[in-house]
């Protein structure tokens, strides 16, 4: 079972111990919450993909904290960006109306996004402030609290990918985050769906007669 805590607003989703001898995201590759990431050539989200890919502009509401990101750490940086968008938006449920996946100039000057504007505002923060476009992920999942898709924004750092999501302020390794299962995931070099491991069977033994 998933605990979630709820205060002022936030939700905290459960942090799982990392299974140990779960391999480790390979470079390049989103490799998040145990999958296995597998480059695809095209997806039904494409098109909304290419509609929000495009660089923020040099000056915005956002140019504070693009400046005050730019000279901090790796790690730093994910953790000023994502609590200043978690804070800066009010969440609205567009789906109804289709799901538009808006630009994050738009977003962030309107104040207002679902799961997937926050995620794409924050990587497009991230990619002003200098951070490696190769290492970022828009990660489209299943939420399997809720039984509802969402997305999040994978980061690598070091050797594991670290999530932002706009449920938390927290910044968290997708090893330890056991509440998504993935399904797609974009970035400005590729695409890809996501399966996972399969154990080999034991051989049956028989018992001599």
């Amino acid at each position: 079972d998933v605990e979630r805590s709820r205060g002022l607003g936030d939700v905290y989703k459960r942090q799982v111990p990392a299974l140990s001898g779960q391999p480790m995201p390979r470079a390049g590759q989103p490799d998040v919450f145990g999958s296995v990431a597998m480059p695809i050539a095209r997806t039904m989200l494409d098109g909304k993909w290419a509609s929000v890919s495009a660089t923020l502009p040099g000056k915005g509401v956002w140019s504070s904290i693009v400046g005050a990101a730019r000279g901090a750490s790796a790690l730093q940086q994910v953790g000023m960006i994502n609590g200043w968008v978690n804070r800066r938006l009010h969440f609205v449920d567009d789906r109804r109306g289709g799901d538009n996946w808006a630009p994050a100039a738009q977003t962030l000057q309107s104040g207002a996004g679902d799961c997937e504007d926050y995620a794409i505002a924050k990587m497009k923060l991230l990619e002003a402030a200098g951070f490696d476009q190769h290492a970022m992920f828009l990660v489209i999942a299943r939420d399997l609290v809720r039984q509802a898709d969402h997305a999040v924004l994978a980061v690598r750092i070091g050797e594991d990918l670290m999530i932002l999501d706009n449920m938390t302020d927290r910044v968290l390794p997708s090893s330890s985050v056991g509440d998504y299962r993935p399904i797609m995931s974009f970035n400005a070099f590729g695409r890809w769906t996501h399966g996972y491991r399969v154990a080999k069977p034991q051989p049956v033994q028989f018992a001599a007669r």
